[in-house]
């Protein structure tokens, strides 16, 4: 016991020490994977609310129905106060034609052919199963308004939400800092076993922190709910069920190192071991502001310095597979009786009376995960997709990443002006990049006299390019040449000076 002690605590310690490092470095990309988390638990937590039927009648004069919608479902949901519809008629002079609308999707429509008897008003309905709303709207009100917009008051129906619910959601907002303690804490375990510092309440909290990730991880793998666990940041990427396997085996070393404590040995005196932890403490909250602040020390993202993103984009590894390889089944059904059967028995079984009814698909090998495969810019105001200008431009070109507008660090907008138009004299593009809405956007960047305008790129694309919020990057070609934080931009001189000599 007291040697199978010894070298599970130094492998323990040093697993933890790499992957509490590993995560530190990136602060960003941690707390990102806990939203995700936070975000799956407080969607399984949520109250499942009714689905409402809607439906639509034309009433004639002497209250006759004329015709009538089928009954259509709208989802309720917990933020609900009113639901709004719309009703667009039209008419080609002979007909009328109803046609109902929710949050833009159609939901029925309704044709009155008969002139002789045309629709006197429009009943439209909503009810939850049990209660019902309805509105008795003029026909001659709606021929007025092409567009008319009834709404009901739904809250009434709306169900209460669960507090746990509000406390997931609640918990995004400290997501940087948890996870800044979490990694930290983790190096602090790992540093604390390797010297044997208090190690009774070492492995206590080793044990508490390997439980609650080993049931993070196995709700993710049973559930599927979050691909990648993130216990190795972007370093290392790790299927859910790995994961989960994983934090059983340490689970095992972690019972190994419970029963063997009494064969501890610490390196150093007490006293000398709360300085050193304190001092390491200390040092690692360093670093990890360092990181948060000025990018991470150690890049492991694929828009990282040296990396083509377009051969990533488009280049296969040798070996592996373009596409899943999927095992189809077919579902043949002749009365009471039910048989599976692949492609190539399904001719046999039909000649036999055997009629399809459903089709099941399994992935036996899964197709390559290309790192960069949602890169896009869209410049929304002229409605052009510019990405492969960038991917195909041959020369220096600038992409400003500047993911939430409302959140980015302002002064960054000022340090980037000179850089524009650095840019703009040696003709060399310059892409502001934002997950904003394109209004907001449009008035952020008149607001601040920025000088160029922001083309639109997807929310997670955007957070995985820029883990501070600016980042500015420097391409030749689609090769990533530079990065920096918005807190450091340099001066036009370093690009004359260094980076730029052509």
């Amino acid at each position: 016991m007291k040697y199978a002690f010894i070298l599970v605590r130094y492998l323990t310690a040093l697993l933890f020490v790499f992957s509490g490092m590993v995560k530190l470095n990136d602060p960003s990309g941690f707390s990102i994977k806990l939203n995700e988390y936070f975000d799956v638990f407080a969607e399984d937590v949520s109250t499942q609310q009714d689905s409402l039927f809607v439906s639509m009648e034309a009433i004639g004069s002497l209250g006759e129905t004329l015709s009538t919608t089928e009954a259509e479902f709208v989802q309720l949901y917990s933020f609900d106060g009113t639901k709004e519809f719309s009703i667009l008629s039209e008419s080609d002079g002979l007909d009328f034609r109803y046609t109902l609308q929710e949050s833009g999707m159609t939901k029925g429509q309704l044709d009155v052919h008969d002139t002789a008897v045309s629709a006197h008003s429009v009943k439209l309905t909503l009810s939850n199963g049990s209660e019902t709303q309805s509105q008795l709207l003029a026909a001659s009100e709606l021929a007025a308004t092409p567009d008319y917009s009834p709404s009901f008051d739904v809250k009434q129906w709306v169900k209460p939400e669960s507090a746990l619910r509000g406390f997931f959601k609640g918990l995004k907002d400290y997501s940087l800092w948890l996870s800044g303690f979490f990694c930290a804490l983790e190096v602090l375990l790992g540093v604390a076993m390797l010297i044997g510092y208090e190690m009774k309440i070492t492995v206590a909290l080793t044990a508490v922190l390997i439980v609650f990730f080993t049931f993070l991880t196995g709700y993710s793998a049973y559930f599927n709910k979050v691909t990648d666990c993130g216990c190795f940041g972007d370093f290392l990427k790790l299927e859910p069920w790995t994961s989960f396997k994983k934090d059983l085996v340490i689970s095992g070393m972690v019972a190994i190192l419970i029963a063997g404590l009494r064969h501890n040995v610490a390196w150093f005196s007490r006293p000398f071991g709360h300085k050193l932890m304190a001092t390491t403490a200390a040092g690692l909250s360093v670093f990890a502001f360092v990181c948060y602040l000025y990018l991470p020390v150690w890049d492991f993202l694929p828009y990282k310095e040296g990396n083509d993103i377009k051969a990533i984009m488009e280049t296969l590894p040798p070996g592996e597979r373009a596409s899943d390889s999927m095992r189809i089944t077919f579902v043949l059904k002749k009365g009471e009786d039910t048989v599976h059967t692949d492609a190539k028995g399904y001719a046999a079984w039909a000649e036999k009376g055997f009629e399809y009814s459903d089709r099941l698909e399994e992935v036996i090998a899964k197709g390559y995960q290309w790192p960069i495969h949602d890169f896009s810019i869209i410049d929304i105001e002229k409605g052009i997709d510019k990405t492969e200008d960038l991917l195909n431009h041959k020369g220096y070109q600038w992409v400003f990443v500047a993911t939430f507008l409302e959140s980015a660090y302002k002064p960054a907008f000022e340090s980037v002006k000179p850089l524009v138009k650095l840019a703009a004299s040696k003709g060399q593009p310059f892409y502001a990049l934002s997950s904003t809405s394109s209004d907001i956007a449009a008035e952020f960047a008149q607001a601040n006299d920025l000088g160029f305008s922001f083309h639109s790129t997807d929310q997670k694309t955007l957070m995985t390019m820029a883990r501070y919020n600016p980042t500015l990057y420097l391409f030749n070609g689609p090769v990533v040449v530079k990065k920096w934080s918005g807190r450091h931009l340099p001066s036009p001189s370093v690009f004359d000076s260094k980076l730029m000599k052509d």
